[in-house]
């Protein structure tokens, strides 16, 4: 009379037990379920071995019960699965069954279904909900405290601030408005990435170097910033203390939610009030003792709260339901599907505990693991039964590797297989799916053909009249790239650097040799000194001293740059004596120059900045410094890379011509000129660089396309690659 604890029957026969009342022999009154208590071991006979059960069963039921009424699926792949279930739903729906329900505890597969069949138009009831941590209303949450952890790191504080529950719907219009103003001018102009003082001061220098009229517009977000500021100073204190009271932290969390005015956005909204009732039912947890906690014990205690309890959207009339195992207790439906039917998720690993062991819990009463796995192995035995189709679902890999089915699905198919000899594949559940008809597509219009590679004219209006060397290189790299980005002016949107990169790198390296050869206000220089050995150590010193104060923001903003700053004062000697040997023939004339040409033949305009010009009296040579890879020699005296010729056609002077031009490689292991031009090759490739800007020029002019070249090193850079689409044509 008594079932073993790990049993189908285990947690009736407990309950029975705990309540003094003698089972009563409940035997089943068809095939299907006889069937189903001889596989799981219920009933007469439950002591032989399963070939014999099954053997035995057949004599007595010759017709196999499951024939129309349950069908197992083996998908291929998680994608397949999801659309076996939400296919076998559409099925059962057009059959006239209406109520159908989807059981399953992989909540992955969930969503996925739950995406397929509201994209076929048939919306369902989700009874499990989802993770409370992963509503909208969370999301605001760990956005506020990531800024008070982190000191307003941009990404979040921009995502908090644009996060419809921070303003009402009335006022989300003039919000917006503020917020845009706070990237724009100081996140986006100022390369501000963190720091709520930080945006507030260079806010109000801004507001500065602003007429009166225009200063007036950052009243608003300066004073959003201050209020961002005041509302986390109470919990900032908190974040560094070694421990604080939970509750007063709790109580602190609150305070800034309403002084922020998010709590009464978040209880207008149903997932909402559910983050708030969590909150409450935290502080009442922690009420009636003192518990203190570092602010990492309350982020984790905080977190585990919102990922252990669910939230659900209110219940409507839908056909199909969407369940978790446990959310099914005496369910009955007209049809069902229990999915992902695996060893890992049926029986699955109940939830580990930080509290007690088996033995602890079981001197207690609590439920020990083996009993939790009872009462699944007894939903899942009741389910079987729950509707009179029943459909069983599961992978057989994923990634390439074998998933086990769960043990509960082994036995049942080893079970028919020996006493009907067949198999309970849904053979015609998987035709359907070998169907394309079978799925479902949202078109409104037809397919569009096969892309083309792009070769669009520009039109005469937006033909540029000025170039700089990087318009140039980019003509002649993909045309198609100067269409997008300089003829219809499709650059991409600045964004705020978080580290200091390659290209930020070479600007300071610029500006430090700016000021060591020129005049740059705020910081040190220029150097005066003779270029003799007797004052390498002056001239290494003053350059090293430039160099700290150029780099000195982005060591405020990243303590990781003071790598870049490192990586650069180890070659300041090397140019030392690099340019010691250079003074010696060449004085430095300008540095950082603007320069600009016009190109009298075409009218064409050529505007450009040379980063350094020297002279030896009577002749110029031209130096672009390079901290970053420079172009090859070949593809220099190709005419395939333009910058030193066009360097020179922007700097020549009748009476003081070009004589020199070259790269200085600055990040290598030593500092050397590269792509040296000199006469006669200066001028002979310097006159055809020209010549063919021209001609470039008079084709647009006259119609011709700018076609996408598809050469994969210019690809591979490329921010048009969103309009050029080269994958879509390539192939043609």
């Amino acid at each position: 009379e008594s079932a073993p604890r790990y049993h189908p029957q285990a947690p009736q026969r407990q309950l029975l037990h705990t309540l003094q009342i003698e089972p009563r022999d409940c035997s089943a009154d068809d095939d299907y379920s006889r069937m189903l208590d001889s596989i799981y071991h219920a009933g007469e006979g439950e002591e032989l071995p399963l070939r014999e059960r099954a053997a035995r069963f057949a004599a007595n039921v010759p017709a196999a019960p499951f024939a129309e009424r349950l069908r197992i699926h083996g998908a291929d792949s998680d994608e397949e699965e999801a659309h076996a279930v939400e296919l076998q739903v559409r099925r059962w729906l057009l059959e006239g069954h209406r109520q159908i329900g989807i059981v399953t505890e992989n909540r992955r597969l969930a969503r996925r279904v739950r995406a397929l069949l509201e994209r076929a138009g048939i919306s369902l009831e989700d009874a499990a909900g989802w993770a409370l941590s992963t509503t909208s209303a969370a999301a605001i949450l760990e956005r506020w405290l990531q800024c008070v952890e982190e000191n307003f790191p941009y990404r979040a504080m921009l995502d908090l601030l644009k996060s419809p529950f921070f303003t009402t719907e009335q006022e989300r219009e003039v919000h917006l408005g503020q917020v845009y103003r706070i990237e724009q001018d100081v996140v986006l102009h100022e390369n501000i990435g963190s720091g709520i003082e930080r945006y507030r001061q260079h806010l109000r220098y801004r507001q500065q170097r602003l007429p009166p009229e225009l200063g007036e517009q950052l009243q608003a977000p300066a004073r959003l910033l201050g209020r961002l500021q005041q509302a986390a100073a109470p919990l900032q204190r908190r974040v560094h203390h070694r421990e604080s009271d939970a509750a007063e932290l709790l109580a602190l969390l609150q305070q800034s939610l309403e002084a922020l005015g998010i709590t009464a956005q978040l209880s207008d909204d149903a997932a909402g009030m559910r983050l708030l009732e969590e909150l409450q039912k935290m502080q009442q947890a922690v009420g009636h003792e003192t518990v203190r906690m570092d602010w990492l014990a309350f982020r984790n205690w905080l977190g585990r709260s919102l990922e252990r309890y669910n939230f659900r959207p209110p219940a409507g009339d839908r056909a199909v339901s969407l369940s978790g195992l446990s959310q099914t207790p005496q369910a009955r439906f007209d049809a069902l599907i229990i999915a992902a039917v695996e060893r890992e998720h049926l029986p699955g690993t109940p939830a580990a505990t930080p509290f007690f062991n088996d033995a602890v819990r079981c001197e207690l009463e609590l439920p020990t693991t083996e009993e939790q796995l009872a009462q699944r192995y007894y939903h899942f035995r009741r389910l079987l039964e729950a509707a009179p189709r029943v459909l069983l679902t599961h992978r057989r890999q994923h990634d390439g590797e074998t998933i086990a089915p769960s043990p509960w699905l082994e036995l049942l198919q080893a079970f028919h297989q020996l006493a009907y000899g067949s198999s309970l594949e849904a053979s015609e559940l998987r035709r359907l799916l070998a169907d394309p008809n079978s799925q479902v597509v949202q078109r409104q219009r037809p397919l569009p053909p096969p892309g083309q590679r792009p070769q669009p004219a520009l039109a005469a209006a937006l033909i540029p009249c000025r170039y700089s060397a990087s318009a140039y290189q980019q003509l002649l790299d993909c045309p198609y790239q100067f269409y997008a980005a300089r003829g219809l002016g499709l650059a991409p949107p600045e964004s705020i650097r978080e580290a200091l990169e390659k290209s930020d790198y070479g600007e300071r390296v610029h500006r430090c040799l700016q000021a060591f050869h020129g005049d740059v206000a705020d910081l040190p220089g220029p150097y005066t000194g003779l270029w003799q050995e007797g004052r390498r150590a002056e001239a290494i010193t003053l350059l090293e001293t430039i160099s700290k104060a150029v780099f000195a923001r982005d060591l405020e903003d990243n303590f990781l740059h003071r790598g870049w700053l490192q990586r650069w004062l180890q070659r300041i000697p090397a140019y030392i004596d690099w340019q010691m040997v250079r003074a010696g023939t060449w004085r430095v004339t300008s540095v950082e120059q603007q320069v600009q040409q016009e190109q009298a033949l075409s009218g064409i305009t050529l505007h450009g900045r040379l980063d350094r010009s020297d002279s030896d009296g009577a002749q110029q040579a031209i130096i672009d410094y390079k901290t970053g890879q420079t172009p090859r020699d070949e593809d220099v005296l190709a005419g395939e890379a333009v910058q030193l010729p066009f360097y020179v056609l922007l700097a020549q002077r009748p009476q003081q011509p070009v004589a020199r031009v070259e790269y200085l490689a600055l990040d290598g292991d030593k500092v050397e000129g590269k792509g040296v031009l000199e006469e006669p090759q200066l001028g002979e490739l310097t006159h055809a660089v020209g010549a063919r800007l021209e001609a470039l020029q008079r084709q647009m002019l006259d119609g011709a396309g700018l076609p996408a070249w598809g050469d994969e090193k210019t690809c591979q850079y490329c921010q048009m690659g969103g309009i050029c689409r080269r994958q879509a044509w390539e192939g043609q």
